[in-house]
């Protein structure tokens, strides 16, 4: 039986697709129709990685056809399935699929009529990817990093020229424009796990702020080490000065800041733990943002959880606190229990945190985090007073002072 499968992609028919490529049809009926070409040379999987299709579909299409189709380039322009995808938006795990079947022939491949690498599409399109930088680091790791980041299409244009034209951010500029003859695997020269360890910051400092290439400082500063530590997980557990961390963070961005070890705890979680300082716990959070802050780890506990571990040792635990809760879904940090049932109140209380502390904890009000910091009744009456005022007027008073 012949299914057109190219069409029901053009018309977005995901769920045809997907019923036909998991049917109990003969492997070798699937894989005619897999592998067939319309008048453009076009296979299926062109269309789908033009038309968005989900990844468990490009994957059985993959699976179906290998690496003979992922290699079939159109009549039209001999383009790929990796300029489609390029040129369109796909997942990071539609174009690790494509390359990992594909292999360095597909990421070099250029096509006719203007030869573009998908390197140069992805650029072209760079404002339409998510994980834009994981993207061109896998590309430049199977491909040949420095012809690829040379070449110029026909209007003499490098991938870097294109996406600085689109808008790229420096960090995406800075992956576009390696021209070490050194291979990205053996680029791992600075264990700063160790310098960590022993905190030597000075050493630390010396080598994040010296004239080092920048891929080279970006790839020792990502690196993962034992129970998938990066660097920038031990500084804040071992107390590095608020300089080494922000100068991380500029090199490693969000990718970092939001890493995850093997027990899913992030860099966050960590400095909660060790009692960073507020400058530095703020840092993390403007970059990490929401993502980072709700983060739970295999305990199911956010950082939050921890900061309250040991509120009592901890300096500016309020202003913290409240920096949680205004970038964070305060309620559902509050509510949040770890596995073993406690919420960041429960953790508080147990360790003997203020009264202050806990009614930040308790908060389970409407309002807006934003508008209720603007009033901190705390300030303007002590704790006899707070006792004897009624809650109708503590509500007046907020009311008065957040709306003049």
């Amino acid at each position: 039986m012949t299914v057109d499968l190219s069409q029901l992609c053009v018309t977005n028919q995901w769920s045809e697709v997907w019923k036909y490529l998991s049917s109990d049809a003969a492997e070798e009926e699937k894989e005619s129709n897999v592998m067939y070409r319309n008048d453009f040379g076009r296979t299926c999987l062109h269309r789908a990685c033009f038309f968005g299709a989900p990844d468990d579909i490009i994957k059985t299409m993959l699976d179906i056809g290998g690496k003979e189709l992922v290699m079939e380039a159109d009549d039209d322009n001999d383009s790929t399935v990796l300029h489609s995808a390029c040129g369109h938006g796909a997942s990071y795990n539609i174009i690790k699929m494509l390359i990992e079947v594909g292999g360095k022939d597909l990421v070099m491949a250029k096509n006719k009529n203007g030869d573009d690498t998908a390197l140069h599409y992805l650029c072209w399109f760079i404002k339409s990817h998510t994980k834009v930088a994981e993207k061109i680091k896998l590309i430049r790791q199977i491909g040949d990093a420095n012809l690829l980041l040379s070449a110029k299409n026909d209007a003499g244009q490098t991938p870097l020229e294109i996406a600085t034209e689109q808008g790229a951010s420096k960090k995406i500029k800075r992956l576009l424009t390696l021209q070490s003859t050194t291979p990205i695997a053996d680029i791992m020269k600075v264990d700063l796990s160790k310098l960590c360890m022993n905190e030597d910051w000075p050493e630390l400092r010396k080598y994040v702020s010296s004239d080092a290439a920048e891929e080279e400082k970006e790839s020792n500063v990502m690196c993962c080490y034992g129970d998938g530590w990066t660097c920038l997980i031990f500084a804040c557990f071992l107390g590095a000065p608020d300089d080494i961390i922000k100068t991380m963070i500029d090199i490693g961005g969000k990718e970092l800041v939001t890493k995850e070890d093997i027990a899913n705890r992030t860099a966050l979680h960590s400095a909660c733990c060790e009692g960073a300082s507020y400058n530095i716990i703020k840092m993390l959070i403007e970059v990490g943002g929401k993502d980072l802050v709700m983060a739970k780890d295999n305990y199911g506990e956010t950082a939050l959880h921890y900061l309250c571990v040991y509120i009592k040792s901890r300096t500016k635990a309020a202003e913290k606190i409240k920096h949680f809760l205004q970038v964070g879904d305060a309620n559902l940090l509050l509510s949040a229990k770890g596995n073993d049932g406690q919420t960041p109140l429960e953790i508080a209380t147990e360790q003997g945190a203020s009264k202050k502390i806990k009614r930040l904890l308790t908060l389970q009000s409407t309002t807006p985090i934003a508008d209720i910091m603007k009033v901190d009744l705390i300030e303007v009456c002590d704790d006899k007073q707070y006792r004897r005022a009624s809650s109708e007027e503590l509500e007046r008073r907020r009311i008065v002072q957040v709306n003049p």
